[in-house]
């Protein structure tokens, strides 16, 4: 068994080659993927079964498995069975699909367990394979564009996953009222942090109240609608300054910012220092350190 891996606790790519053993062996994704939040499995011969809190998949080659990982997880491999386990933290999802109109969608997706069998999809699979490859080889031997190209890796994983899973964007109305709401202010502010919206345009577009969208996210959340808005705006306020080429005057204009100084003013009250600032002391430390990206953006559903 083999495994690559890259990025911090903040961001983390692994890839595991299960080779084909003689006997059969249960393994902890504690110790098999550290830092990872969610576990795939594309199993191509014999048997396994993973299982994480109340959700155990049971696979039969060619499989699919996929499940966010929760204290306890494990991997039980049967003899004679070969494939791939990959490992992704919440921060490498965010960064592969933060820019994306189906962005809400696939993060619903990546919080359920699900089995796909793969027999009949060859074509699929193949893409599939192509990425979870891609990832192994560049995480074994990173170059110049490595993170560019395993975002990509990551990409198309997801999406693809979201296509074979059948999960319907719909299908978070059936998770419980508040929960309901949570999750369509969520897609909501996806699409719509750019724009500045109040919040009462948040609320009504989801369908309840002012009152009741403050209710339900500081009740559920311990957070106002409001701060959770700005984290957002924020979380994608250090992705530009950390990754992008385009200066601050850019960075707030793609944010919506009415001028500068409006967005040099809120980035400095979140975050305690200003964009220039932020944006030299990230690149002396290509992880960021302890300016690295807010993890709370990643708190609520």
């Amino acid at each position: 068994m083999a495994q690559f891996a890259t990025g911090t606790s903040r961001r983390t790519i692994a890839a595991l080659r299960l080779d084909s053993g003689l006997q059969a062996r249960r393994m902890a994704f504690d110790r098999l993927l550290p830092a990872s939040d969610y576990a795939a499995v594309l199993l191509t011969g014999g048997k396994a079964s993973v299982a994480s809190g109340e959700d155990e998949l049971q696979l039969t080659a060619p499989a699919i498995g996929w499940l966010p990982i929760r204290p306890g997880a494990a991997l039980t491999q049967a003899p004679g069975s070969p494939g791939y386990l990959l490992g992704l933290s919440e921060q490498a999802i965010v960064e592969a699909t933060m820019d994306s109109v189906d962005a809400p969608f696939l993060r619903h997706m990546a919080g359920r367990a699900f089995r796909i069998d793969t027999a009949g999809l060859a074509e699929e699979i193949a893409a599939l394979s192509v990425a979870v490859e891609g990832i192994e080889r560049e995480t074994r031997h990173a170059d110049r564009g490595s993170r560019t190209l395993l975002t990509a890796y990551v990409r198309i994983i997801v999406v693809g996953l979201w296509r074979l899973s059948g999960i319907e964007p719909g299908g978070a109305t059936a998770v419980g009222q508040a929960r309901g709401v949570l999750i369509g202010f969520r897609e909501l502010v996806e699409i719509h942090f750019r724009d500045h919206w109040r919040i009462r345009d948040y609320a009504a577009a989801v369908g309840v109240s002012h009152d009741r969208l403050h209710a339900v996210c500081t009740r559920d959340l311990g957070r106002t609608p409001l701060s959770l808005v700005h984290d957002r705006l924020n979380f994608e306020a250090r992705q530009h300054l950390t990754r992008a080429a385009l200066n601050v005057q850019q960075i707030s204009h793609a944010l919506g910012f009415r001028d500068p100084a409006h967005f040099s003013s809120f980035f400095k009250r979140l975050n305690g220092v200003g964009p220039s600032y932020f944006r030299q002391a990230a690149r002396t430390d290509e992880a960021g350190g302890a300016l690295g990206a807010s993890a709370n953006y990643a708190d609520w559903p």
